[in-house]
Parts: C-alpha cells; structure tokens; sequence
C-alpha cells in the first residue's frame, strides 16, 4: 500500500507540473497573439494630408491614423515603412511588407493583393482633377473639354498641346497612358506641377487634396487653377499579401471592418 500511495503522489505531481506547462504554453501564446505586428508600407514621397513624414522620419497623416486606430481596435500592432509606390507594391507581393495603402483596386491588383470583398470598406474616396494655368489650352477650350460628370477625352486629344502626366505607378496614370493623352515624359507630383505651371505640360492630374496641399507648398495657389470636374475618381483601400490573408482571414476582415468605423467617424 505504501508503494502504491508513492506511486499515485508522483503521478499527481507529473500530472500538476503536465497543467501548468499548458497553461503556460496558453498564456504565452495568447501574449504573442496580443502582441502581434503587421508591417504597412506607405508611398515615401509627401502626399499630405493623407501621407507623409514627420520631423522624425516617421509615417504620419489622415491615412496613418486610420490604419493605426483600426489596427489597436483589432488587437495588433501596426508597423510602417516607406518606399516608392512601386517598390511598396513589391514588397507587399513577395510578403516582406503585409499590406499597403491607398490602392485603388483594379482587376490585375485583385489578382496580386488581397482587397476587402466589402466595396464600403475603403480607406478613402478620391477624385483626380487637372490642375492647369489661364495659358493651358484646357483653359482656353474648358466649356468643351469639362461638363458636369466628365472630362471629354477625345475632345482633349483633338487640341492637346504638350500633354498630360500623373505620378507614374498610379491608375490614373495608367487611364492617361491608355486613353492616349500623356506628355513624353513622367513627373513627380511636384515636378508636375511646376511644369504644369510653367506651361511646359497642358496640365497635371493628381488627386485633389493631395494637388491643394502641394499647391500651396509650392507656392502656385495663385498660378494653377485647378479643374472641378475630375479626370477619373475611385476609392483607395488597404490590401494584403494573399498569402498573410489565409493564414489570418478573421484577423484581417476584422481589421478592414474597423477601417470602415474609424474612417465613417
């Protein structure tokens, strides 16, 4: 009896010490999933309001802070890094980077990035106008080429002078180069609008706020008109690596739910 009471002592204590080994293993994993990082990349030029960097050399903006604030209200961390728009698209597709923003979805994106199956859960709506001067031939010919609900394209490319640009990457930019309507060569949004400015290109399309912000740092508020009607308009969302979206599917449409929240408030 004894030997038996010896026995039974030993294996409670196994079986104690089997408990608190799970119950740690548990806890440990419940803290790294508490303390879970996921990597944005944004556009490295300064795109304020939306995107930028601060005196630090860290991401900031309207954009940054809806990512941050639905990324908490998710239960992970949220990490940015900067690059060009198309080094961040790379990046995004090979896994080193999870996600980036604000990408407007296409058919030949969707098939390279993960996007919402929600249209309503977008970061951002925007809408590219042309930003052009008195000289322009846009404004000389504007009751022709602008109408309430469209910039008449095949108007434009009837009287164009040195042409269109937009940042090089961008749909926009591919919607310019597929309708026929870009200047030789690609510019900044910066370079753009001085060109632009200084009468070397018919105008420049950019999104509107981003155009404003970049107007006004630049100085040529009082040069570039900017057109009312825009070029094209879509709206931005933040798209994962498909891969990292399989492996965390709930993690990530909960993320983009909160997107929609804090974006709506």
């Amino acid at each position: 009896m004894p030997k038996i009471h010896a026995r039974a002592t030993i294996n409670h204590i196994l079986l104690f010490f089997k408990v608190c080994g799970m119950l740690l293993t548990v806890l440990a994993s419940h803290q790294a999933l508490g303390a879970k990082t996921i990597t944005f990349c944004t556009e490295a030029r300064p795109y304020p309001p939306f995107v930028y960097l601060n005196e630090h050399g860290e991401a900031t903006g309207l954009l940054v802070d809806i990512v941050k604030q639905s990324a908490e209200k998710s239960g992970f961390k949220a990490i940015f890094i900067s690059h060009p728009w198309l080094r961040c698209q790379k990046l995004v597709e090979e896994n080193h980077a999870q996600a980036l923003f604000g990408m407007i979805r296409t058919p030949e994106r969707a098939a390279l990035f993960q996007f919402p199956a929600q249209r309503a859960q977008y970061i951002a709506a925007a809408e590219y106008p042309i930003f052009y001067t008195h000289q322009s031939v846009l404004y000389e010919h504007q009751s022709q080429l602008f109408t309430q609900s469209e910039f008449n394209t095949d108007q434009y490319r009837k009287i164009r002078k040195f042409g269109l640009q937009a940042p090089l990457g961008y749909v926009v930019q591919t919607f310019l180069v597929n309708s026929e309507l870009t200047a030789e060569d690609s510019y900044t949004v910066d370079e753009g609008l001085e060109m632009a400015a200084n009468n070397r290109l018919d105008g420049y399309v950019v999104e509107r706020t981003i155009g404003l912000s970049r107007t006004k740092s630049l100085g040529l508020e009082n040069v570039l008109l900017v057109s009312n009607t825009p070029v094209t308009k879509d709206y931005w969302y933040v798209p994962f690596n498909k891969q990292f979206y399989v492996q965390n599917q709930t993690l990530i449409d909960t993320f983009w739910q909160n997107v929609e929240n804090v974006r709506g408030k």
